[in-house]
């Protein structure tokens, strides 16, 4: 069961966050990019994400089922969509929340999410793979690399 994943930024950065994933790893399911735009509050977004979760999760979850997890990625920590998240997760233990949205951690939260039956297991470790990627590279390293 692949968990819902939905992408949260600051204008439309998770839509060409997902448009890069899909052209790297082709079209997904059950991930949604949600944009956070100019004229806006916090409230508006959390009722955006709720809904979105919702939809999503009737289509992935059991009607019955105990759990319905939800992964919420962010841009950046304490701005609008990481506390429009927060306010769901007060109320609700099926949200959780990365932030930091970067396309290395979502490849690797898409190719991960079916494999892995330990939902903190694959957040930990795509959070790992994202901060692995990010590298400095100068003249001489890159001449050394060819």
């Amino acid at each position: 069961m692949a968990i819902p994943i939905i992408l949260v930024t600051h204008g439309y950065a998770a839509v060409e966050l997902l448009n890069t994933a899909y052209m790297l790893v082709g079209k997904q399911e059950n991930i949604r990019a949600l944009e956070f735009l100019p004229g806006e509050n916090t409230e508006i977004l959390r009722d955006k994400i709720q809904r979105t979760a919702e939809e999503m999760t009737a289509v992935v979850y059991e009607k019955d089922a105990k759990e319905k997890p939800v992964l919420v990625v962010v841009d950046v920590m304490n701005g609008s969509p990481w506390n429009a998240t927060a306010l769901l997760m007060r109320t609700s233990k099926d949200y959780y929340l990365i932030s930091g949205a970067n396309v290395p951690l979502i490849l690797n939260l898409i190719m991960e999410r079916d494999e892995c039956s330990n939902i903190q297991s694959l957040f930990m470790s795509s959070i790992n793979e994202a901060k692995e990627s990010i590298s400095y590279f100068d003249q001489e390293s890159i001449c050394q690399r060819s």
